[in-house]
């Protein structure tokens, strides 16, 4: 009796599944017969103004984390100078300063009190670095790396008496709306300066915003 071979053939079907990163890049991946598809993602130039809203964190020591949204306002969160649809997008990286400065409570405090948080600052402020943005947009656009502000300024507002923390000067080094000096932010508290006197916890006082930022 003759045996008879039956074959089973496989079928591969590639299938495309986007992955925001760590750096906020964002990539597609899959794999077809002979094919490695690489990075999405469009670079935009020009410029871009978005509305923002997030937390702005103060430590005792002084340093700062910002994480934020891009916030649409009736409408898309952002104006590009290209005419690009930037209807959302997030930080994926916080913008971070860190504070060289220390406290070292006494040993009569060491046990018995909690952590006390450093008044709002007033003037100068640290440069804020590290910071990525993922867009969300038709077609894709490529993220937004290596975003930093310098030449901060913190105050309080005379109309409101809010919290205000505004740079003037930033800088974008990879993927869209790169720049070395044309970036900026502005922070404004959504409580006053005297409602965000209660709001340390654990030695760090969280502060709500909403603001601007341009790129």
């Amino acid at each position: 009796m003759k045996k008879i071979s039956s074959a089973v053939t496989s079928v591969v079907v590639a299938v495309g599944l986007v992955v925001a990163f760590g750096g906020g890049v964002a990539m597609a991946t899959g794999h077809g017969p002979g094919k490695n598809h690489g990075p999405i993602g469009t670079p935009l130039s020009g410029t871009v103004t978005c509305t923002v809203h997030g937390t702005l964190v103060l430590s005792a020591s002084g340093s700062m984390t910002v994480r934020a949204n891009l916030t649409p306002m009736h409408g898309a969160a952002c104006v590009a100078s290209s005419g690009a649809k930037l209807r959302t997008g997030h930080f994926t990286s916080p913008l971070v300063f860190t504070s060289t400065t220390t406290t070292s409570p006494t040993s009569s405090t060491l046990t018995t009190s909690a952590p006390t948080c450093a008044p709002l600052p007033s003037g100068a402020v640290g440069d804020l670095m590290g910071g990525a943005i993922a867009w969300t947009s038709r077609p894709k656009v490529a993220a937004s790396t290596g975003i930093s502000f310098s030449g901060g300024t913190a105050t309080t507002t005379a109309a409101n008496g809010k919290f205000q923390v505004a740079y003037s000067t930033g800088s974008v080094t990879g993927g869209s709306f790169i720049t070395t000096t044309g970036a900026s932010l502005t922070m404004t508290s959504r409580q006053s300066v005297t409602q965000l006197q209660s709001r340390c916890e654990s030695g760090k006082t969280v502060i709500a915003f909403t603001g601007t930022l341009t790129l």
